[in-house]
């Protein structure tokens, strides 16, 4: 119980925050690239360090570390001759972007893993590329300066440590709260129906209990209506049911099952070489993942106590101020 509350500043964050219904739009919006970059770079930098000694020894390290003052490398000396940049096509989908095939500058030659540095140039540091990395100009020059005549990994540390700390700060829980979701976009817009409809009753109540000088004990039905506008508008926030979560069960999200109905035509399609059934995944899965169970109950347990604070904050001051026993004005 105690160990549950602990995280209740995470739970907080994530009802402000809210949540999106399309991972699409999440990696649109929180950088996919990043990971890709940062995946990468891991491997490059083993993979150069396992080199034999006289084959890094082609590829120096830069002479300097990323700063402000990079905006004056002379990066345009390394211009190719004639060079004619890409032309963007306006029609294409953003997923349908392609990476330039050719870098505007001069690199050097013999070097180890030439080949894959330059593509990685074109990837993640040219600016028609739709993966280019949103950092700073300084930093993008830096690479491109010295990216272009040794394909040491110190060229992209600076990018790298700028990259990590994007992801650990924010990025990161970006996807970690589309992927706890257990709901839909659809049920998402029905909680907020309801939290709508709800919270229209409280004045309603309030109002017909005064005006006719009713029992205060009527105004108990103002504890289940907030009960239920909190947990309603909570859970539309985040894209969480709460009685989904205590029977271990979640929506499949859509985006998942259009991507086994792209696959072609008819109920049972492959997907990583296992036959799928399209229709059952439109049903509800059971959750086995124990961190996700976790989750749940954490989660659970901080929408009820908010939800119970907040009924009681209402429901307690209605039943205390009354006035069932002054005379009802004369008409």
């Amino acid at each position: 119980m105690l160990e549950h509350l602990k995280t209740f500043d995470k739970s907080v964050k994530r009802w402000l925050v809210g949540g999106q219904a399309d991972i699409k739009t999440v990696h649109i919006e929180h950088s996919v690239e990043n990971l890709d970059f940062y995946t990468w770079y891991l491997s490059y930098k083993r993979r150069f360090q396992d080199l034999p000694e006289e084959e890094q020894m082609k590829s120096q390290p830069p002479k300097e570390r990323a700063t402000p003052n990079s905006y004056n490398l002379p990066l345009d000396d390394l211009k190719k001759a004639g060079y004619k940049p890409t032309t963007h096509d306006s029609n294409k989908d953003f997923f349908e972007q392609s990476v330039p095939t050719d870098l505007e500058y001069e690199t050097e030659k013999d070097q180890p893993f030439r080949a894959e540095v330059d593509a990685v140039l074109r990837t993640f540091f040219h600016t028609e590329s739709f993966k280019e990395l949103n950092i700073e100009g300084w930093m993008s020059r830096h690479v491109l300066y010295y990216g272009c005549q040794t394909t040491h990994p110190d060229v992209f540390i600076d990018v790298h440590e700028h990259v990590y700390n994007i992801m650990r700060t924010s990025s990161l829980n970006s996807f970690l709260n589309n992927a706890l979701q257990n709901i839909r976009y659809s049920w998402v817009v029905l909680h907020y129906v309801q939290a709508l409809v709800n919270l229209l009753h409280i004045p309603m109540v309030l109002y017909y209990s005064y005006s006719n000088h009713a029992s205060r004990w009527y105004r108990l039905f103002l504890f289940p209506i907030t009960f239920l506008f909190a947990i309603s508008i909570l859970s539309g926030r985040i894209g969480f049911c709460t009685i989904r979560a205590a029977l271990n069960i979640r929506m499949v999200p859509m985006y998942e099952i259009d991507e086994y109905y792209q696959l072609g035509e008819g109920k049972n399609e492959r997907l990583n070489g296992r036959k799928l059934d399209v229709d059952s995944q439109k049903k509800m899965v059971g959750v086995i993942d124990p961190e996700y169970l976790k989750y749940s109950r954490e989660m659970c347990l901080h929408i009820w106590i908010v939800a119970m604070f907040l009924s009681l904050s209402v429901t307690i001051p209605a039943l205390v101020i009354t006035n069932e026993y002054d005379p009802m004005p004369v008409q």
